[in-house]
């Protein structure tokens, strides 16, 4: 069986990779003989990156070919069907899911976080392509009551979670490699810092700052979509001379969770950072700017500030809370329900591929 991938893949963007690394592996463990081809911005990058096959995202007639290819597409997850970033992103999804309508190639919509969508037509546009999928699965209740308001009532909306929950840190030598490599010794303390540029996050960066000085431990700082991180990452840098370690270049999923699962704790705007922290129960804090972290934050029980209410005194309040109120009982719990919601997305595609 050949099947193709579809998402935000080939961006250099860690949260993205995370997800197509934890549907590459899921497949794989339950279609070993699966052939996959992943549309992608880069697709030398991802084929030498997954040993899969890789198509030029952007051609049409490219996506077109691979799709009467392909025996079945996925679509997602991440945050694909949505107009805050760019109208452009649903466009393109959406188009992508009517040429495979076209290629009478049957589709599933993966994982994915819905909305917001402003535009009243993009809405109608995705409940049209989702009422034709055979399968649609969504990663939190929010974006499930969406397409139920949207008018979504069949196929039915199963919520799950993540994939990128699945990925497998790199083992310790590798960790132990990365640490060197990025000047913290073994036994060296350090607190991960996954910010992102936002409207607003200028205004609390300040009181970020405050905060870390108050600290002893080391300050690493992963940019998670490395080219567009990397100027804020600088910042800090500067701000907190002597104490930040900053990567060189884009880490992947793997390593990247294996650099949390050695931190003390996490302080993370990024989705992935906090989704990673919950996999290897690292304490974490959620600084929320948008739905999605706000959600995973509270589905993981991470203490959560919003952008307007940081300050460094509330920040202090929740890293204490995340160190001292872990009980480990509950958290080993709490993470086997979210891998088992995460494992429930390969249930529903198995249902949905074609017989052969």
């Amino acid at each position: 069986m050949r099947i193709l991938l579809s998402g935000y893949y080939g961006f250099r963007n860690t949260g993205d990779e995370a997800v197509l690394a934890g549907i590459i592996e899921g497949l794989r463990r339950r279609l070993p003989d699966v052939e996959l081809c992943v549309l992608s911005a880069d697709p030398a990058s991802t084929a030498a990156e997954y040993g899969v096959a890789a198509a030029d995202r952007w051609r049409t007639p490219v996506i077109w070919s691979e799709l009467r290819k392909a025996d079945f597409l996925i679509q997602g997850g991440g945050s694909l069907l949505q107009d805050v970033t760019s109208p452009q992103s649903p466009v393109y999804y959406l188009g992508v899911l009517h040429l495979a309508r076209l290629a009478r190639t049957p589709y599933m919509v993966f994982a994915q976080g819905i909305g917001p969508l402003r535009s009243a037509f993009l809405r109608g546009v995705t409940v049209r392509n989702l009422r034709r999928a055979r399968a649609v699965t969504v990663r939190d209740e929010e974006s499930a009551r969406m397409l139920q308001e949207w008018g979504l009532r069949r196929p039915e909306v199963r919520v799950t979670a993540d994939p990128g929950l699945l990925v497998e840190p790199s083992g310790e030598a590798r960790r132990q490699q990365l640490l060197r490599q990025l000047d913290l010794a073994p036994e060296q303390p350090y607190i991960v810092i996954a910010l992102r540029e936002w409207p607003g996050l200028q205004e609390l960066l300040p009181s970020v700052v405050t905060l870390l000085r108050r600290r002893d431990e080391a300050l690493l700082v992963l940019p998670f979509q490395f080219e567009r991180d990397l100027p804020l990452a600088l910042d800090l840098s500067r701000m907190l001379p002597n104490r930040v370690h900053l990567p060189r270049d884009l880490l992947g999923p793997a390593d990247s969770a294996a650099v949390i699962q050695g931190a003390r704790a996490v302080i993370g705007m990024r989705l992935h950072a906090m989704i990673f922290a919950a996999a290897v129960q690292t304490p974490a804090v959620a600084i929320a700017y948008d739905p999605k972290v706000d959600v995973f934050a509270r589905r993981a029980g991470q203490p959560l500030l919003h952008l307007d209410e940081v300050t460094p005194d509330r920040l202090e309040e929740c890293l204490a809370q995340t160190l001292t109120q872990c009980d480990e009982d509950r958290e080993c719990i709490r993470l086997a329900a979210l891998k088992e919601a995460a494992e429930v997305n390969f249930e529903v595609l198995m249902g949905a591929l074609p017989k052969r």
